[in-house]
């Protein structure tokens, strides 16, 4: 996308990444796989439009895997997210990744369509596992979602490199 660029997570970036994180998870922190993240201080990238900031992306690599915590395009359908997941698979192969995986949520139609376009696969299904965390660590996460889908599941992705 012409004008476009994406720099990694500055300190100055961290209190925007808190205020995007609670806009989009209901609060400063995510919660899948068992574990609970904090996107703001984790590494990742910002990508702007000349200097407004228009997306974003968080991860964790660990023993040869990449996970992606977070991403969000503010523009959505302008190609940004595709910007930041390249960013991504390019820095998990300069580490030595063999996988990258991510966690979303059953409701979640737009994310399986865009990481499925792009080349990821359905690895597992977690039944339940989100109405888990609502009862006992996160009570904020709504009990309807995107399409008026019940939230209930988390569903694992993932692109072998």
């Amino acid at each position: 996308m012409p004008g476009v660029s994406i720099k990694p997570i500055r300190t100055a970036d961290k209190d925007w990444v808190k205020k995007i994180t609670k806009q989009t998870f209901g609060s400063k922190f995510v919660y899948d796989a068992g574990r609970k993240k904090f996107p703001h201080k984790l590494p990742g990238f910002v990508a702007y439009d000349k200097n407004e900031r228009v997306g974003l992306v968080t991860f964790e690599i660990m023993s040869k895997e990449c996970e992606i915590v977070s991403i969000e395009s503010l523009r959505p359908g302008e190609g940004i997210g595709s910007l930041l997941l390249n960013k991504v698979l390019e820095t998990a192969r300069s580490h030595g990744c063999k996988r990258i995986w991510l966690i979303t949520t059953n409701d979640n139609l737009n994310a399986l369509r865009f990481y499925q376009n792009r080349g990821f696969v359905l690895k597992k299904i977690y039944p339940g596992a989100v109405t888990k965390t609502r009862e006992t660590i996160k009570p904020e996460i709504p009990l309807i979602g995107e399409g008026g889908i019940p939230i209930r599941d988390e569903i694992e992705l993932e692109y072998r490199l």
